[in-house]
């Protein structure tokens, strides 16, 4: 986002907006021109980085936080077919959900597919099946409802 607000982004400036380690955000600026959607000008110290072109995934993955983009990479086998098989897509949910709590819209931004499908088809089942645990159990419907793999998933 800030690199279409701005025009550009250096690892500097990114430092100043997240406070996140500049190794860390070399990595997600690095998935980021892997996946297209920014490209780089100059080399190391004097890198820069440009919004590429009119790219539609961009405004999917504007919104989410550093710690997420890094995950970028483990979503890849999901962004790159659409046609994944089932069983695989719930697989790399399930990998992007170890450990930490994500949205369906974070899920759905990283693995590029409508929310409201992947929340109906796959999370909700996953969820029925002791796969992934919900945040806020009591009340599922909650606009900021996030998902986890369990520790121990049920058989």
């Amino acid at each position: 986002m800030t690199a279409q607000v701005e025009g550009s982004v250096t690892n500097g400036r990114m430092q100043e907006i997240t406070g996140e380690h500049s190794k860390d955000i070399t990595a997600v600026l690095q998935s980021l021109v892997r996946h297209g959607l920014l490209t780089q000008q100059n080399q190391r110290r004097w890198a820069s980085y440009r919004v590429a072109g009119d790219s539609p995934q961009f405004d999917r993955l504007a919104g989410l936080s550093a710690e997420v983009l890094a995950l970028l990479p483990l979503a890849e086998p999901a962004r790159k077919n659409k046609k994944l098989p089932v069983p695989q897509l719930k697989i790399v949910v399930g990998q992007l959900c170890a450990g930490r709590w994500l949205s369906t819209s974070e899920l759905a931004a990283l693995v590029d597919r409508d929310a409201d499908k992947l929340q109906t088809r796959f999370l909700t089942a996953m969820v029925k099946d002791g796969v992934l645990e919900l945040r806020y159990p009591d009340v599922r419907n909650r606009p900021d409802q996030a998902y986890r793999t369990r520790a121990n998933p049920l058989s």
